[in-house]
């Protein structure tokens, strides 16, 4: 079983979010410290097409992915930025505010401008309040 099967076999895995939290999320980093090239972009592919993963797939992934080298994964985090779909924006963000501002990625003034337009247009209020949040957090209030 290759790297990323094994991480897709254990996120598509029936767990409880109390078995998640106390230990599905350490296994799964620690699958993901396994990753080879191959199964960083196809983790990558299979995180932007959430019609073919279930939501608790995406959001363990994006908790997952905060753990994960920055340099791999704030890329992938400033794609979904730019994303423009709602849910992908607040769990990038989220991922993102996860790690200390200074070893974060630069954010572009692009997805600056992009999560400004979610704090506005959101159509929920949680995801308003992650997009402020993250303004915060990336020193643009």
């Amino acid at each position: 079983m290759t790297p990323y099967e094994a991480f897709d076999r254990h996120m598509n895995a029936p767990m409880s979010h109390g078995y998640w939290d106390a230990m599905g999320a350490d296994d799964a980093i620690a699958l993901m410290e396994r990753f080879d090239d191959e199964a960083w972009r196809l983790v990558a592919v299979a995180f932007f097409d959430p019609a073919n993963r279930h939501e608790d797939w995406v959001d363990r992934c994006a908790e997952v992915l905060a753990h994960g080298p920055v340099e791999r994964v704030g890329p992938m985090a400033i794609a979904g930025l730019l994303s423009g779909d709602e849910g992908t924006m607040v769990r990038c963000s989220d991922l993102l505010r996860d790690w200390r501002r200074d070893l974060a990625p630069a954010i572009p003034p692009e997805a600056i401008a992009a999560m400004r337009d979610l704090n506005a247009t959101a159509s929920q209020t949680s995801s308003r309040l992650a997009a402020a949040a993250f303004l915060v957090w990336a020193g643009e209030t």
